[in-house]
């Protein structure tokens, strides 16, 4: 069952499957530029993977614990398949992170070969991601509109921000600063301001700024107040 993206529906993976994807393509490429004669320039991108790994492991499980069960509450199985496909994502995940252990015990000529075998791996653990993240915004996305109205919809998704971590949380907005659209950034910024702590909020847009850009954030500066103006009128 595929189902045609639809602006006017919920979608809970759109955005942050946006942020993922940026911040996957942006760790293989790090990896596949890093020199292994330069020891610091391994231990950043080698640091950079094992934060890609620990952000994709807490994005699974918030996926199984908020989306799945959403799923399975009223189709029983209606998730199988991507739930299969989290439990061998959970295993890749234990891999690449052995193989990033034992890269950093490496020095001398040792290095360069152990870098590019992680580099292949990781890029064959994002084309799986890929075609996964697909899946769901096409097949469960049509479970989920099927079977919930959006502001159930967006009750689901409420419940699973709440759940998340702080610096998990910083990291999706990381990633969602890069990879955004604007338009997509304004919504998340406005519908963010609407319903988190004032502090909390703050400390959002900091991040945003320093991930957006000059050029991006004075853009989304504008179109904010455009937006708060057009209201007020």
């Amino acid at each position: 069952m595929i189902a045609t993206p639809s602006s006017s529906r919920h979608d809970i993976y759109r955005n942050i499957h946006k942020g993922l994807r940026g911040m996957m393509f942006e760790t293989v490429l790090l990896v596949g530029r890093t020199s292994p004669a330069d020891a610091t320039a391994v231990a950043a991108t080698l640091d950079e993977v094992e934060r890609l790994l620990a952000f994709m492991a807490a994005h699974v499980k918030h996926e199984n614990e908020h989306v799945h069960t959403a799923i399975e509450a009223r189709t029983p199985g209606g998730a199988r398949r991507t739930t299969d496909d989290h439990h061998e994502h959970v295993e890749s995940l234990d891999t690449l992170r052995a193989e990033v252990a034992a890269l950093r015990s490496l020095a001398g000529d040792t290095v360069g070969p152990a870098l590019h075998r992680l580099y292949l791996d990781l890029c064959e653990f994002v084309a799986e991601n890929l075609q996964h993240m697909r899946v769901e915004e096409t097949h469960n996305n049509a479970q989920l509109w099927s079977l919930y109205s959006d502001p159930e919809l967006g009750a689901i998704h409420a419940r699973l921000l709440a759940s998340v971590e702080p610096a998990v949380m910083a990291e999706a907005i990381t990633c969602m600063a890069r990879g955004l659209s604007l338009p997509e950034l304004l919504d998340l910024v406005r519908e963010a301001r609407a319903n988190a702590p004032a502090p909390a909020f703050g400390a959002m847009l900091e991040l945003i700024e320093s991930q957006a850009g000059p050029a991006r954030w004075s853009a989304l500066a504008a179109a904010l107040e455009r937006a708060d103006a057009a209201l007020a009128a």
